[in-house]
């Protein structure tokens, strides 16, 4: 359970910031709970490491049209999953490649799981899947017997 509340507030300028600073500090000081309250301008979180935990992690309760263009994430949340298909034999391995990556025959393009689930193939034994299909693909590699790595990442 977390005892505390982090609040991130967003000014336009230095003017607004120094004037509304310590609204904020008496509103939150009058409550039971604990808030840590960071205050910054506009320019100061486009340059501050705060943005991507902001946008990995918060909530926007209120934000005019500027900050609303600076929270619009423009990455989202992947795994970067690294398997090794040694276990299978070359006829399963085939199988295997062609359900995850898809196949071509002629003209025809059958899409595979990768592609299907929004992912992308990265390279030789590596790909990339939105973390919100994550479970559909490490199921289907579990059911193969596929070791596996995943490294969260932004992109």
């Amino acid at each position: 359970m977390k005892d505390d509340v982090d609040f991130l507030v967003v000014f336009d300028d230095r003017s607004a910031l120094y004037k509304g600073r310590e609204e904020v500090y008496m509103t939150t000081s009058q409550s039971d709970l604990f808030f840590q309250v960071v205050c910054l301008t506009v320019d100061e979180l486009k340059g501050s490491p705060l943005l991507e935990s902001a946008l990995r992690e918060g909530k926007i309760y209120y934000a005019n049209e500027d900050v609303k263009k600076l929270l619009t994430p423009t990455h989202r949340p992947y795994a970067l999953i690294t398997y090794s298909t040694a276990n299978l034999n070359a006829k399963e391995r085939v199988v295997f490649t062609q359900k995850l990556e898809g196949r071509g025959k002629g003209r025809y393009r059958y899409e595979g799981l990768v592609g299907e689930l929004g992912g992308y193939k990265v390279g030789r034994g590596v790909m990339m899947i939105p973390m919100e299909n994550l479970k559909a693909i490490t199921e289907h590699l579990e059911k193969k017997g596929i070791n596996y790595v995943i490294r969260h990442i932004w992109a």
